[in-house]
């Protein structure tokens, strides 16, 4: 199962699962009577429709002086077809 989930602090989880179709299984959305977020606290951002293996590819970008570095994560199925992705840019943080 793939998946992308957000927690309410704002911390993100991706999940790749199995790599061949034959072994995947759907995701149980939160709120759901399986579910171990039986009060759907975590948001789900991204969940394939149909039970799909695949892989995840994180794509780093090194940040310059006036780009910030990012993150790509990018989720492919078993054949490499390109399902969902997402990018996340570095913050800076204030100087104390």
């Amino acid at each position: 199962m793939q998946y992308h989930s957000e927690h309410l602090t704002h911390i993100e989880e991706f999940s790749v699962g199995t790599v061949i179709d034959a072994y995947a299984k759907p995701a149980i959305k939160p709120g759901g009577g399986n579910s171990t977020d039986p009060y759907a606290l975590i948001t789900q951002r991204y969940t394939y429709d149909e039970p799909t293996g695949g892989f995840l590819i994180v794509d780093i970008t090194p940040g310059t002086e006036d780009q910030p570095a990012t993150a790509a994560f990018i989720f492919h199925d078993e054949k490499g077809t390109e399902l969902y992705r997402v990018e996340k840019k570095e913050t800076k943080s204030k100087k104390q």
